[in-house]
Parts: C-alpha cells; structure tokens; sequence
C-alpha cells in the first residue's frame, strides 16, 4: 500500500497567531500549562496534552502575535527603504544632485531587471565563480554530476541568492550572466493567507538537450512578516511515514486541508490559472521539462524558507510515487535551512 493510504486520517497541533493573548503568554510562563489547554491551539485527539511551555515557546508565541500586528507596516516600510536605496544606487549615490539638475534622475520600478532586493543590494554578485576560483583548488568540496564545467556549489548558491529578485532581474541573471536558459518564475498561492506567499523559479543549463535543471525557491523576504511568521511558527501536521511536518511550510507549498494529510495533498488536483500552487504546478513543469531533455538531472536548491521548502518538495514527490521525476533527481542542496520535522508535538 502507498503511503496516502497508510496515513492517519487526522493528527494535528495548530497555534492560531489572531487569537493568541498576552495574558496567555503570561500564563505559559508561571503556570507552565499544557498548550493544548489554551483557546489558541485547536488539534486532534490523537495529539499529545503533555506539551508544556518553557520561556522559548513564551517567547515564540509573542514573536507570532508582534509579527500578525505588524504585517502592513513592515511591508510598507520595505516597500519605501528599498525605493530608497534603489534610488541612489541607480543614481551614483551622492551624484544624485547633478541627475536631479541636468534632468536625468532615473527613478526606480520595481519590476525592472535593476531594481533590487535588500539582499541584492548589500551583495550584488550575479556572475558565477571562474574555472579559477578557490572553490576549485578544494575538489573533495565539489558534487558528483557530469554537468561540463559547472561548479554545483556556485550555481545553487547564487540561485538560492537570486531567488529574492523579481522576475527581470532572474531571467537577466541566468540569461545574460550565467548564460543559461531562463524556464519561468512561478508566484504561487497559499490558500490559507489568501495571497501569493510563494515563489520560486526553474532555469535550465542549455536550452536544447539541457543535462541541468535547477528548482530554486526563494526564501524569507527581509521586510515579510508572514514569512518570519511561517518560519518560527509550532504547528505540525503528521503525514504518514514523513512523520509530524511544519504546517507553515506545508501550507506553502500547497496545502489544500491544514488538518488531514490525505486530503491537504491529493495526487492530482484542478487549479485556478491565476492562483496556481508551488507543488503542483513545479512538479508538472519538471515533468514537461524532463519530457523534452531526456537525460536532464535535477537539483532543487534554496535559503531559508526556500530550503525548507526544497527539502518538503521532494518528499511529496515520494508520497505520490512520482518516479519519473524522482528517478532524474540528483540532488536537493539547501542552505540555512529550517528544521521541517518534529519528532513528537
């Protein structure tokens, strides 16, 4: 039997950012109280009631009730301080002035291959390492994979980089820089937020008889509280033989039911064009991609959020028994990567 027959039909443990309150954190700390005594959490009979609180746990909690109440002027305030600094930047910094005269000030868009993200614009390398680079001296640190010259560390650390950029900047990136060929980016949708929380982008090493496709998914935006939030929040949802997963990050890559792993994860599912989910819709362009580059190896890669998110992809895969995408996988090389599983609630 597959594992979605094999899974629970519920076991759960959610924490509920809207309805946590200071006098609850409070009260973890002095009566040390299970958390699933509390108004906050909602799971299942089958999740354990022994949980009790320590100042970590306090202290993550308020952590999640700081970032809902901040959400907006966080974004907000991203929104001004990185037109600010894309402002200079295109403008030669203090040279500003003389552009600002002569007439010639160009203003920042955020959807231009220029503008940049806060990560972008305190390290702004786009070009990969030469045949010359350190990296190249050390041979034990180099993956196995006959991809001509490609150094595997480089091309998914600078993927896992750029995957903070908008769409222009990545396919100017990988086209003009790296000189490799630009698939798609994809915003995808979560459900349970209502928005487009989730983003990622695939690109190729040629355009014909590629041997290379790199998955990368961006990770936690400087100035997104929903992703600082997803990042620490508690909630876990069992998923068979995976094991408790984080449901934050489950509910990113397509999470279609937050209490039933069976049903959160159908193999096949009908989306709306304008709202597609991470998991679905990457795993069906991999499929196209590996129907056109017959002997293409994949590597998912990504910081952060996106390391998690890389690490859940794959695993998914697994559960729908999806091998012919499996079966061409060569690696997931992930960094500051969060943990995606507990080992009990």
């Amino acid at each position: 039997m597959g594992a979605e027959a094999e899974a629970p039909a519920t076991e759960y443990f959610i924490i509920r950012p809207k309805k946590i309150r200071l006098i609850d954190i409070l009260s973890l700390l002095i009566l040390r109280k299970s958390l699933t005594s509390y108004k906050f959490v909602e799971s299942s009979g089958t999740a354990k009631d022994g949980l009790r609180a320590d100042w970590v746990t306090a202290l993550t909690l308020l952590i999640m009730k700081v970032l809902d109440k901040i959400k907006v002027p966080l974004k907000w305030t991203g929104i001004v301080v990185e037109f600010i600094f894309n402002l200079f930047a295109l403008n030669g910094g203090i040279r500003i002035i003389w552009r600002i005269i002569t007439g010639k000030l160009v203003i920042p868009k955020r959807d231009s291959a220029d503008f940049r993200s806060m990560i972008a614009l305190i390290d702004g390398r786009q070009d990969l390492y030469k045949n010359n680079s350190l990296l190249h001296y050390f041979p034990l640190m180099e993956p196995q994979g006959g991809f001509d010259d490609i150094n595997l560390f480089d091309i998914t650390a600078m993927a896992a980089k750029i995957a903070y950029e908008n769409p222009a900047y990545i396919e100017n990136t990988v086209t003009n820089h790296w000189k490799m060929h630009f698939v798609g980016f994809y915003d995808c949708w979560n459900k349970f937020l209502e928005e487009k929380t989730t983003q990622a982008f695939i690109f190729c090493n040629k355009a014909e008889d590629a041997d290379l496709i790199v998955l990368s998914f961006r990770g936690t935006e400087l100035f997104n509280a929903q992703d600082w939030s997803t990042d620490v929040d508690l909630s876990t949802l069992l998923a068979g033989k995976l094991g408790l997963l984080h449901l934050g990050f489950l509910k990113a890559i397509g999470l279609q039911n937050e209490t039933n792993f069976i049903l959160g994860f159908p193999k096949e599912i009908e989306m709306d064009a304008d709202k597609p989910f991470a998991y679905y819709i990457l795993r069906q362009e991999l499929r196209n991609l590996l129907a056109k580059h017959k002997n293409a190896e994949i590597i998912v890669t990504g910081h952060s959020l996106g390391g998690a998110l890389s690490a859940v992809f794959p695993a998914l895969l697994s559960y729908h028994n999806q091998n012919d995408i499996l079966n061409s996988m060569h690696s997931v090389m992930n960094y500051g990567q969060p943990r995606v599983t507990t080992d009990s609630y």
